[in-house]
């Protein structure tokens, strides 16, 4: 009799221990599960749209540093680069204008076969934030600084008085000196933006 009640005794504990190991399992699992659900929320994929891409690497292409103006690089042998281009005027003593198909809207001037300057006349349409986002001329260039307070901020840009017309050239040169931005600020706004190697920059004749 002794023996039957052990036998049941036992028995019954094992039953108990199954049933509380069947009822704990799901509830891991169902935590488990919520925990990635979490993970997954935590840490979203950023994803960069093509159109976007290309916006951005088209806005690159748009502005300059005092060694370039898009992939046109100042200094270099115009022969290396793989732009196509056509000649603007003829040429006089070795300087020559081209434009490159690229950026058609850009005279550069060319010396001896080396590519010294960029020459932009800035319009109505030219993207100023797209074209001065690189340089320290972005607030006077978009209309959002007065050149008083340009001048304030920026002392370490010359300025000279315009030699035809009502207003200012502002030169921003690099550390040595050997390349410049040249700016034309004509009747209270940018009118026109120069940018390569010293001294062909700060001529006013250019070629000529």
């Amino acid at each position: 009799m002794v023996m039957c009640i052990k036998q049941l005794t036992a028995i019954y504990v094992l039953w108990l221990l199954m049933l509380c190991s069947a009822l704990v399992e799901p509830a891991t699992a169902s935590s488990t599960e919520s925990s990635k659900y979490q993970m997954a929320e935590r840490q979203p994929v950023k994803r960069v749209s093509l159109q976007q891409q290309e916006s951005e690497q088209t806005a690159s292409d748009k502005s300059f540093t005092h060694h370039r103006f898009g992939e046109i690089h100042f200094g270099n042998d115009v022969a290396s680069i793989s732009l196509s281009y056509q000649l603007l005027g003829d040429q006089n003593n070795g300087c020559q204008y081209i434009a490159f198909k690229k950026y058609p809207s850009l005279a550069v001037m060319v010396m001896d076969g080396t590519i010294e300057h960029a020459d932009l006349e800035i319009h109505s349409h030219t993207d100023k934030h797209g074209l001065f986002k690189q340089s320290i001329f972005q607030a006077l260039a978009t209309g959002q600084q007065s050149l008083a307070e340009f001048r304030q901020q920026s002392p370490e840009v010359e300025i000279y008085d315009h030699e035809y017309l009502p207003g200012v050239y502002l030169h921003w040169y690099n550390n040595d000196k050997t390349r410049a931005v040249v700016i034309e600020y004509v009747n209270g706004q940018v009118d026109r933006v120069k940018v390569g190697l010293v001294p062909s920059v700060l001529w006013v004749e250019g070629c000529a």
